[in-house]
């Protein structure tokens, strides 16, 4: 499937309008354009029905009617996906509602993650129309949900998740009330499943803000959820002579502060799991010692990997990447032979 564009996008809703219907921009495109990015895809929301849209527009998908999702086709496969105004009841699995009824614009906003996503843009009349502060919000750079967080979550569990991404890739603070309720729903990260928390974690350490995103990933506790083989390297000393930089957890982070991003999802699994068998072979004497940490590394990091529904190919990869880590510490050393 296509991405959708601008201008099929406002013309959308140029047709919607001119029909009578409120007709906007709506979410991350609003968000992203406001920050200054461009987006990569333009949403729309909508009073009119799908059925509506579709006598407007002739060439449509609608797989998501029940959810008030109405795809519209343009050529070259760009598609424009025009969502009603919906009020939202009852989340059954966690993930998506078991009923929804179409409703108002205040309805809508009402129903969706933070406030930063609950932005319209009115191109009729040029103007953002923000209910619940997302302007504040993010000009502040503070991330909030929308309404009572504890409910947001309870609707949504992958929003935990999201909340941690949208935070430390836009570099926002998390609001205390969001930010307690993240962490009070630590336990409900079991509901979600492992291709998803794959999906999220990828799209967190794969970019600049890949430390602040395993630090909040750390304060919150979702950690020790996730990868908790991760959290055990946590106040696991290393010799002060070759790690100044302190426990092998903080070495880890450490790690995420020098790349040149983005890095492959390949790379950053790599590093984020290169020394975690450390805490199963560390040994001390006169000296710290952490022998053969690479192999157990890789024994663990291919449980996790399999665990967070990785290709075999993919785990394959990072597992021998980790498993041979050391093996560059003297590369700068070595000679070349002759040949």
């Amino acid at each position: 499937m296509g991405m959708s564009n601008k201008k099929e996008a406002y013309e959308v809703i140029r047709k919607l309008s001119a029909k009578g219907f409120e007709a906007y921009l709506a979410g991350g495109c609003v968000r992203d354009e406001l920050c200054g990015k461009k987006p990569t895809d333009y949403d729309v929301a909508t009073s009119a029905h799908p059925s509506d849209v579709e006598k407007i527009f002739h060439r449509t998908l609608s797989f998501a009617k029940k959810y008030g999702v109405t795809n519209i086709l343009f050529d070259d496969k760009i598609i424009v996906e025009t969502t009603t105004f919906r009020k939202e009841f009852e989340y059954l699995d966690g993930r998506r509602p078991a009923l929804i009824e179409f409703g108002t614009l205040t309805d809508d906003y009402i129903r969706r993650d933070f406030t930063i996503n609950a932005l319209y843009k009115d191109i009729i009349n040029d103007r953002i129309i923000d209910l619940c502060g997302g302007m504040n919000d993010l000009q502040n750079k503070i991330l909030r949900c929308v309404g009572n967080p504890y409910d947001r979550f309870r609707e949504d569990k992958l929003r935990i998740l999201r909340a941690v991404r949208f935070s430390g890739n836009m570099g926002l603070d998390i609001e205390a009330e969001t930010f307690n309720a993240m962490k009070s729903f630590k336990k409900e990260l079991c509901n979600i499943s492992f291709e998803r928390i794959h999906d999220e974690l990828a799209k967190m350490i794969t970019k600049e803000n890949a430390v602040k995103c395993l630090r909040i990933l750390n304060d919150t506790e979702l950690l020790d959820e996730i990868i908790p083989e991760l959290s055990a390297c946590k106040g696991i000393a290393q010799s002060p002579e070759h790690h100044p930089e302190g426990d092998v957890f903080v070495h880890t982070l450490k790690m995420f502060e020098f790349p040149e991003y983005p890095i492959s999802k390949i790379l950053a699994f790599s590093m984020l799991l290169h020394d975690v068998g450390k805490p199963l072979v560390q040994e001390i004497s006169d000296k710290i010692t952490f022998y053969n940490h690479e192999k157990k590394s890789a024994e663990l990091a291919d449980t996790i990997l399999r665990r967070l529904r990785f290709s075999n190919k993919d785990t394959n990869e990072i597992v021998f990447i980790i498993g041979n880590h050391m093996r560059f510490m003297n590369a700068q050393s070595m000679k070349i032979d002759n040949v």
